[in-house]
Parts: C-alpha cells; structure tokens; sequence
C-alpha cells in the first residue's frame, strides 16, 4: 500500500489477538485496508514479521532492580532484564491487560486462520484498530517485604504496582491505569558450580529468566472475579501524578506509597485540578458487593492540608451536606475532643485529636498571622466559641472536625492542623445496613448533633433514624427495658462493632427507631426532624403523620394517626419544619416544653409536653391524652403560617436570646428566682416571645407564637432586598441585637430587623467560579457560614467555603514556612535490600573480570565512587 501523502512504501496489517500493527522497521503502522489473500500474504513476509524499534518515551525500574520497564511512542510497554538486553521478558499493552498477551510474539496461523474467515469477507465493513496513546509515564511501586524472605540474599520481594499514564484508545476508560503483579521470588543458583558452567554464564540463566517472567503475570491468589488492573477515572485531561511515598525518599520517591495525586486539565475552561487517592487501589471484587446500591468508589480517598477554602479531593457524589456547629458550653466540647479523665488513675488521658490528613506527611512549619487589615484579636478571641463542621458523605459516614478559631491562635508554631479531623468521632452507617429494609438507594438525609446531651441522630432515606452517644472510658454501656409495644420500632445496636478502643472518647451505636406503624421491610420517607438537648427526638414522616420519641427510656412519647383523612392531607400537606423551644404561648407567659410543627400549606401547629403528676414520665397536653392519638387534638395551638416554611425560631421577648430546649432553661424555670418573673409591665406591654418564621416566598414574626403579627415581609422581583430565590435562613444575635439573614441562591444575602422585619441591607458573599454550581449554606448564630459548591460537570471537585456575615475575620491563614523544621536525611531511612541475580563469590567476581560480566552497584558504592572522584 502506498501512502498518499508521503509517497512512502508501507506494509501494514492488523492482527486479530495482539491488537498490534506490524510494518517496517523504523515506520509508523498506517491504517489502511485492503483485501488480503494467502498469495499476497506470503509475498509480504519478509517485512511482516520483522521486529519494529518504536521510540522509547518513558522507563521505570523494577524495585528489585532486576527489570526495567519501557514505555514507547506506540502505547506499549515492553520488559527488559538488566543483564539480558537481547530480548525482552515481555511486551504488552492496555488493550487487553487481562489476558498478558505478548505482543511482541507473532502467531501465524491464528493471522491466516482470521484472513480466511468468513466474516472478514469484503462484504462486512472494514474493522478499523485505534490508535493507543503513548506511554507518558511509568512509575513502579515496591512495598515492604512482609513476612520477611527466609533467605536474606535470594528472598522472595514483596508485590509490586505499575502505575501508567497514557497507552489508552479513545474506547477505553480515561484516567491513571494502575497494573498489580505478584512479587519476585528468585531461585538459588549453584554456588559449588565452577567458573565456566552455565550457572555462571554471562548470560541470563532460563530458570531466572522463567522467575523475572512469572513477576509480570498477574497474582495466583486473584480470583477470576478480581481484576488485576485498577484505575484512577478521571473526565478532565489527565496531565501528570505524584506518587507520596510513606516516609522513605528512595527510589525515586516510589517506595511504599500510601497516596496518588493526580493533575488533571479542563480543555474548556483554563484551569487545573488536583485529586488526591488513596494508594494501592483496593481491588474490585465483583462477588462481595452489597445488593443494595451503594456509591461505593472502590479508591480509598485521602485528604490533603486545606486552606480556609478548602477544596476535597472528593467526587461531586462524596459530600452530601454540611452543617456548622457553635457549643455554647467549652466543658462539653472539651469531652467531644480531648477525652475525659481516667476515673482509675486521675491521670488525663491521651488526647484523640491528633489525625491527620495523610499519615505520615510532615513539613514545614505554620504561624499564626495577626496583622493586616480586619485581623483577629488574640487576646478575644481566645474566648470565642468552639465550632465543629459536620460532613455526610455518600458512602454513610459522618466525619467530624474541629474549625475553633482556638487552633490558629499561638505564638509558637501551630501544632494542629485546620480543620482538625476528628476520626474518633466518625459514624459508620454502613455496618448497620443488615437491619434496613431493602431499598434500591441508601443515603444520609440529615444529622442532627445535640450540643449538650452529646446525643447524634442520623435520619436515613428509608425512614430509619440511628442515634450515637458519646461513651465514656471507663464506663459500662447503659442498658434499658423498652416496652413491649415498643419492641418494633427501637432496635439495640449493641451487638454491632464498636470503635477502637485506643480512643478516649467515641460515638457508640445506641438504637435504630424504625417508623412507627410501618411495615418490617418498608421504606418511609422523612419530611423534618428535631433534636433537642433534653432527650426527644420528633420526626415527621410522608402521609402527614408525626412522631415523638423519649431517648432516655427509650419509649415513644407521641405517635399521631399514621393514615389520616384524606381531606386533612390535602388541606396541611406534609411537615417541612419541626422545633423544639422551651418558650410561653399565647397568654400563658410562663415557660414550657414546646414542639411547633409547621405544615407546607401554611398551617403550624404546638405540642406542649409536660411530666405527669402520676409519674415522672412526659406526656402531651391534649383533649385525647395518651401517645397514641387517633382522635381529639394532640395539639395545643394551631395558627396560619407562611406557605412553604423554611425556619422557624423562637426568641426571648427581653432578652433576645433564642428559646432554646435546654437542661439549663427548664432548671430555671422550676427555680421561683425573682429575674425569671416579669413584671407587671412587662406583661402588659411587651410580649414574652417572638416567634420568627420564614418560607420560600415570605417571613413573618408573631407575638408570643399565637398573637399579633408584628413584622411581614415578601420576596418578590420588586421588593426591596430581593436577590432571587430563597436558599435558607437564620435568626443571627450578635451584641444583644437579633436580625434575620437570608440566604438566596444569587450568593447574596439579605438583612432584617427583628421583630419588625426591616430590610436592613444586601451582602455578597463569596462568588462560584463556575456558573452551573450549585450552592448549599449551613450557618450558625452568630453568623459564620459553611458553603458547599458542587458543578454538575462531570468529575467536577466540590469546595467548602467558611466565613463570616461581619466585617471582621474570626482568624486568618497562618503563614507557612516550608523550610522548617529540617526533615530527615535521607541518609537516615534505611535502604531496600537488593538481591543479585547472578552468585556472588570469588569465582564468580574472577570470571566477571575475564568475560566482562555486568556488575551490580548500590547506593553505597555509588556515593564511594564518587567521594574518589
């Protein structure tokens, strides 16, 4: 075949097993098809199946040091002895990584059995072989040798990993391919043999080269399910990766690797991405998956150091949601993070914060930086409150960590990292999956954190709800008898695994609370939920009914109709809001413990719970009485409310200070203190709460929940503050003064008075650099905010923003000093053992003198050889 924009002479051919296009040597392959027959087969022979010599472009060393492998232009990889360079062991490319084909080895008859088949006859369509990228990089990884070699010199080394990028086709998945082989096990030569016995040859000897070839098939203890190659997909333009190792810097920095960061390239947009792995891939095993469909990357993700702006190495599916924590009380966050006291000895414990992003990566040094403009003050903010960011993720866990402006406040150098991961306190749903009923999807809806009680509940999408607590050292695990009506709906986790016991302080699993009334192996959806710091858990369900649960017992305290009339469902729609306030209502000024239900239709509805004078149980407020109301109210008050709520907040009528369900406040309202009465004026001039309630299209504030309106306000394309649709909303407090701060999806938010909601002024917040992001906001009272943006682009890494509402910064980035402190020689990691192919003794070191046999050198003799020069 003649080319016809060269002119030149080339013999090409596509093979049916090696998926390899032979020419002649020196050329590149050129697809072109034509009709072959035996005649004009024969006649190219000669060219055929002369070797081809394709540029080297990348090469790696075995960590052995007794094979290299070569990467070329063509997308193969060939494998090479050291001390044989006449063939090589084996060439092979990612077309068909399972099978090891040798591609390098030509087989006739099955070409002219393919020739003569039928189905390559002129009347099928021409079969056309694509083009594989070049080989761009090679990185081969060793472990540590585990268990040890029995032999010091002629062992057994541990597996290894091929790492690849490039010699893809454009049908194969794009990414960083990852090749495992088993590990080297060399035979014991013949040392009594003679100097020129074959055990002694130059050459390398045929159960060596047998052992070198073996090391490149794939491991015997992998099943058929278990694929022997791993891949890092990635959508974007993979540019290059970085191997870390775990501490040792020799071999070129590939010696036991614990994580993969790999640079990719949008060619649509000018801007580049890092992803960060976890390294060696885990095998896919196709037998052990879970019928439940899971996301479940089979890559172990690792975490790199973030700035304020944190970007994860994460896919757009990992990051669920996000919440922000204040802890009014430091002696409760003190036993979230540093542990509790042994009772045994009265020595304090070891503290548990001490995780870290990746294991083992250390260097440079960060101080804290308090100048500029809007800088921090550390002698205030010392005394600010700690805060914690809670993260779900698709894979059912829940992590925790500490972004206390405490961590970036010191003058010597910052020993913690920020945010500091908290992995004694991670919640692994995924071990509880065996009691949920079947579900084509599983993922986390909500966590709800109670700040003094220490309790978790984490709402899932069957309807389930799992409550953690947090356990004291020490202690035995608190046992209770729950009812027997109660038998179905609370499920012990006791029998489940627990954490490590090396930390201090964890959360432990407690119970399951699987819907009321719904059937064993049937799905609820979860409209709302509610955790209070008194130990009641409200949860509203699909089908407008609603439930309240005593975790203390446990026990359920409230169980509504679970089939309502269908004109009642039509008229409140399902619960979208639930809160739990110790606040009055209406007239009745003195404070209660309250639950107000608002439904997506506009009505709200209070439950007031209050212990029984027959017992010390808590009980409902009702015509009907009991936990079971099928008829009569089971509310105290019901009252018109904003269509499509959002939030709903009560606060304090005196002091501005949200009415909170807490310990403290029910203890002082028990307590006859002159402070806690108003006066006589009081209760006729001014109102004992505000009730603040905002949906996606208004917001409106009450008297005492069920007064007066006293402030409105609609978000519409024409009024004053708008800035698009509604996002969330919080009641922020700051120096005594309440105001409303509302989140729209334009990133800007919104300000108003309280209680009259006047429109105040419009903030921007932090812009997305992508106009198909979408945007999640978590904020706390005092107005520092979390920001989740995730692309709907494809592979696309999301990023958490924190900030704050005010004209002042909470803390600033440290400044980073990357030379200190002096990280360990490399002459102090201790150095792979090497074992030499050939034996090494007098008689062999004589006749490598007289036939020029190749030497093996070490570091050692390097760096002498050096020193002499």
């Amino acid at each position: 075949p003649v080319d016809q924009s060269s002119g030149a002479q080339l013999s090409t051919l596509i093979t049916p097993r090696c998926s390899w296009w032979w020419g002649i040597p020196g050329r590149s392959a050129y697809p072109y098809e034509r009709e072959w027959n035996q005649a004009a087969l024969l006649t190219l022979f000669q060219d055929l199946f002369t070797e081809r010599y394709p540029p080297a472009t990348s090469l790696s060393v075995h960590p052995s040091g007794h094979i290299i492998s070569v990467g070329h232009l063509d997308g193969c990889i060939s494998f090479w002895a050291v001390e044989d360079d006449d063939r090589p062991l084996a060439v092979r490319t990612l077309s068909e990584p399972f099978s090891f084909i040798d591609v390098n080895v030509p087989d006739p008859m099955a070409l002219i059995d393919d020739l003569n088949d039928e189905d390559a006859s002129s009347e099928s369509p021409p079969r056309r072989q694509q083009q594989r990228e070049p080989i761009f990089r090679l990185a081969w990884s060793g472990f540590p040798d585990f268990p040890p070699p029995k032999d010091p010199l002629y062992g057994a080394f541990a597996s290894t990993t091929l790492t690849i990028l490039g010699g893809t086709t454009a049908s194969d998945q794009q990414g960083v391919t990852v090749l495992n082989f088993p590990g080297l096990v060399l035979p014991t030569p013949d040392m009594t043999a003679g100097p020129m016995s074959p055990s002694f040859s130059t050459r390398l000897p045929p159960s060596t080269r047998q052992a070198l070839k073996k090391s490149l098939f794939p491991p015997e203890s992998l099943d058929s399910a278990t694929e022997p190659r791993s891949v890092y997909p990635s959508k974007l333009q993979v540019e290059d990766f970085c191997l870390v190792p775990r501490g040792n810097p020799h071999l070129n920095g590939l010696y036991d690797p614990t994580s993969i960061i790999i640079l990719s390239s949008d060619t649509k947009a000018p801007k580049s991405v890092l992803n960060a792995f976890g390294f060696p891939p885990e095998p896919r095993d196709s037998s052990n998956m879970p019928a439940i469909d899971i996301y479940r990357n089979p890559l172990r993700r690792s975490r790199l150091p973030p700035k304020l702006n944190f970007t994860y190495s994460t896919s757009t599916r990992d990051i669920s949601s996000c919440q922000i924590m204040v802890f009014q009380e430091r002696e409760v966050f003190g036993r979230l993070v540093s542990g509790f006291v042994n009772n045994q000895n009265s020595e304090p414990m070891a503290e548990t914060n001490s995780g870290r992003w990746i294991e083992g990566l250390r260097g440079g040094s960060g101080w804290s930086d308090f100048s500029g403009e809007n800088a921090p003050d550390a002698r205030l903010s010392k005394f600010d409150r700690h805060r914690m960011m809670i993260l779900s993720h698709s894979d059912l866990t829940v992590r925790f960590y500490d972004i206390s402006s405490q961590l970036l406040l010191s003058t010597e150098a910052l020993r913690f990292e920020f945010p500091q991961v908290l992995p004694h306190l991670t919640l692994e749903l995924a071990r509880i999956i065996p009691l949920l009923p079947p579900a084509d999807t599983l993922e986390i809806k909500s966590v709800h954190l109670a700040s003094i009680s220490t309790e978790c509940a984490v709402v899932l999408s069957t309807g389930d709800v799992a409550i953690w607590r947090l356990q004291e050292p020490g202690l035995p695990s608190q046992t209770y008898n729950i009812p027997s009506e109660d038998s179905q709906v609370f499920v012990p986790l006791d029998p489940f695994v627990r954490r490590s016991e090396r930390y201090v302080s964890s959360f432990q699993p407690f119970c399951l609370i699987r819907p009321p009334e719904a059937e064993a192996d049937a799905s609820v959806e979860v409209t709302a939920s509610a955790l209070s710091d008194v130990g009641f858990l409200a949860v509203a369900y699909r089908g407008n009914s609603l439930a309240v649960f005593d975790l203390r017992f446990p026990k359920v305290t409230l169980r509504t109709s679970w089939l309502p009339k269908s004109g009642d469902k039509d008229k409140l729609g399902p619960v979208t809001t639930l809160l739990w306030s110790f606040c009055g209502l209406g007239s009745d000024a003195h404070p209660r413990l309250r639950l107000i239900a608002s439904y997506q239709h506009g009505i709200t509805r209070v439950i007031t719970l209050h212990v029984s004078p027959n017992s010390s149980d808590w009980e409902v407020v009702s015509e009907a009485g009991g936990k079971s109301v099928e008829a009569g109210h089971f509310y105290e008050a019901e009252r018109s409310s904003p269509v499509d709520p959002l939030i709903s907040t009560v606060i304090d009528g005196r002091k501005g200070d949200e009415c909170l369900a807490t310990p403290t406040a029910i203890l002082k309202a028990e307590i006859d203190d002159p402070a806690n009465v108003p006066t006589k004026k009081e209760k006729t001039e001014l109102a004992h709460c505000f009730w603040v309630v905002a949906g996606t299209k208004e917001a409106r504030c009450f008297e005492n929940i069920t007064g007066n309106q006293v402030g409105h306000v609609e978000w519409a394309s024409k009024s004053k503050g708008f800035a698009g649709a509604i996002q969330t909303a919080r009641v922020i407090s700051r120096s005594g003064y309440q105001v409303l701060a509302v989140f729209h999806e334009g990133q800007k938010v919104s300000l108003y008075s309280l209680p009259d909601l006047d429109f105040i002024r419009v903030l921007d917040i932090q812009p997305s650099q992508d106009s198909t992001s979408t945007m999640t906001i978590a904020c706390d009272q005092e107005g520092d905010y979390l920001i989740l943006m995730r692309s709907e682009r494809e592979m696309a890494t999301p990023s958490l923003h924190y900030g704050t509402l005010f004209d002042f910064r909470r803390l600033k980035r440290p400044l980073i000093d990357l030379g200190e402190p002096r990280l360990q020689s490399p002459d102090e990691y201790p150095v792979p053992s090497l074992a030499p192919l050939l034996p090494q003794n007098t008689a062999g070191s004589f006749s490598s003198w007289i036939w020029g046999a190749p030497k093996l050198l070490r570091g050692s003799d390097l760096d002498a050889l050096c020193e002499s020069l």
